[in-house]
């Protein structure tokens, strides 16, 4: 038996991306963001999202 070169890793360290709704403070659109998103930005008005 040969051993495997990659190790297997709890299933709790594996990320599940998410969709979210966040509104903008500055004009009230309503944006789709992913969890993954660092810094996401207002699709209508280009203002940070998140502080």
């Amino acid at each position: 038996m040969t051993e495997s070169r990659f190790k297997e890793k709890p299933a709790c360290s594996i990320k599940s991306v998410v969709p979210d709704t966040l509104f903008c403070k500055s004009c009230s659109y309503e944006n789709e963001v992913w969890s993954d998103e660092e810094n996401p930005v207002c699709k209508e008005c280009g203002k940070p999202l998140k502080s």
